[in-house]
């Protein structure tokens, strides 16, 4: 999470300078009302990744976890393998305890196979929460009606690069747990 918050802050630096520096006469702003805006910017981000959270937990009943899109694709886990998803999985921030649903930090121990397939169901619901936030974060650009460019662009690209770790890190994770299910799922048909 601190890192995610530190991304954020340099970019907000960076925003903030550049558009105080070069943006002004651009945007017909001074310094105290362009920094408002980034600061607007931000927030709207915020609350719209809020509202993508909030719908989907709402129908969360109704999403699938079998269903074809969240099947792991022919070369996906060659390209996560590349990426070296291992080294940097666990940096991604996970808000799913904190905001008291489910801690997808780790597995725990002498897990049964409805655990399991608890846990991908929420794989399966961050995936959503962080893809429907993607096309959400362009909403940002129309909110301040297109006059402020220079700051809701970056705002948006800065909060749509934001998303795609956290896809990858629960697209990997959920083809290990569905081979813990199946297992899981086997070991206990013998008992």
């Amino acid at each position: 999470m601190i890192l995610y918050l530190i991304i954020i802050a340099c970019c907000t630096a960076i925003l903030a300078v550049t558009n105080c520096l070069w943006g002004l006469n651009y945007l017909g702003l001074n310094v105290w009302q362009t920094l408002g805006i980034i600061f607007l910017s931000l927030a709207v981000s915020v609350l719209l990744d809020a509202l993508c959270a909030i719908t989907t937990r709402k129908l969360e009943n109704k999403i699938n976890p079998s269903a074809k899109i969240f099947n792991e694709h022919k070369n996906e886990r060659k390209f996560y393998e590349k990426l070296k998803i291992r080294k940097w999985k666990d940096k991604i921030p996970e808000l799913g305890k904190t905001l008291k649903y489910f801690d997808k930090t780790k597995v725990e121990q002498n897990a049964d196979s409805t655990y399991f397939l608890k846990f991908i169901k929420e794989t399966c619901i961050g995936e959503i929460i962080h893809f429907s936030s993607i096309p959400a974060s362009l909403l940002v650009i129309a909110v301040f009606w297109f006059k402020f460019l220079s700051i809701t662009i970056p705002v948006a690209i800065v909060n749509i690069i934001l998303q795609l770790p956290p896809i990858c890190v629960l697209r990997y994770s959920r083809s290990k747990l569905l081979v813990a299910y199946k297992l899981k799922l086997k070991h206990e048909n013998k008992e």
